[in-house]
């Protein structure tokens, strides 16, 4: 429980934003000893931005009935409220994350309405490295959830050859789906993510590489809908075919556990 409470004040989202909020309206109510008007106008401001970056959540009505209590309004009812719900609140796990296209617009929707920036990359993603792992981090940075289109085996095989992928695409997939920075997994069977980027119009469409913005594939989609394209640095020296061949070189067929 307290893992997982420290696990979201670490990371950088709604969570740790709607703590810093509950304890700066608490601050200000204990600080200011605020006449009851003032006092339940807080509040009402307090609920509506918790309730803008959490949705709506039951446990945000304690505090509102605590509050107009006389002589509580001095405890620091939305803090605590907020901790008990990041202790209490229950972790995504990997195969949650794995969608099928129409769940997948469904949850981006989902995260438009309640004003997210969603960002969108794609690729093979094989032996998963570091060079995944930077980029990736990179990628989720611009916004506020970063969803994957990954390349299902058909695809690469006739992408790479049929010597790929190395991985199937189950096991790259909750790979992916496993990394905190990774908010969704969707597999496409067609050789490019256009139709998933048509189906889930994210507001940033990103691509490895020194891609030239007109050159990334579902540019068009994102910038006819208001998004942004841009292309990030791959990390030098870091690829799947590296590894592959590393391990060839040094083992070859005499290989052994």
């Amino acid at each position: 429980m307290f893992k997982r409470f420290f696990t979201l004040l670490r990371a950088r989202g709604p969570w740790r934003r709607a703590l810093i909020l509950a304890a700066l309206s608490d601050a200000v109510s204990f600080g200011m000893a605020l006449a009851v008007p003032i006092q339940v106008a807080v509040d009402a401001l307090t609920a509506v931005a918790l309730f803008a970056l959490l949705g709506f959540r039951l446990g945000l009505l304690i505090p509102l009935v605590i509050e107009a209590i006389p002589g509580l309004a001095a405890f620091p009812t939305w803090t605590l409220a907020i901790g008990a719900m990041m202790a209490l609140e229950k972790p995504m796990q990997a195969e949650d994350k794995i969608l099928s296209r129409k769940a997948l617009a469904q949850a981006v929707t989902a995260l438009k309405t309640k004003g997210k920036k969603v960002v969108f990359t794609n690729g093979v993603f094989d032996l998963l490295h570091v060079g995944h792992l930077r980029y990736l981090k990179q990628a989720r940075a611009l916004g506020d959830a970063l969803v994957i289109g990954l390349n299902s085996d058909g695809s690469v095989k006739r992408l790479k050859g049929d010597n790929r992928p190395i991985l199937p695409e189950a096991e790259r997939a909750e790979l992916l789906a496993g990394l905190d920075c990774v908010d969704y997994v969707c597999i496409f069977p067609e050789d490019d993510p256009r139709e998933l980027i048509k189906a889930a119009v994210p507001d940033i469409l990103v691509k490895g590489g020194d891609w030239p913005v007109d050159k990334i594939l579902g540019a068009d989609t994102v910038q006819a809908a208001g998004g942004k394209v841009m292309s990030l640095p791959f990390v030098e020296g870091r690829s799947t075919t590296s590894i592959v061949e590393s391990i060839a070189s040094r083992y070859g067929k005499d290989f052994k556990e």
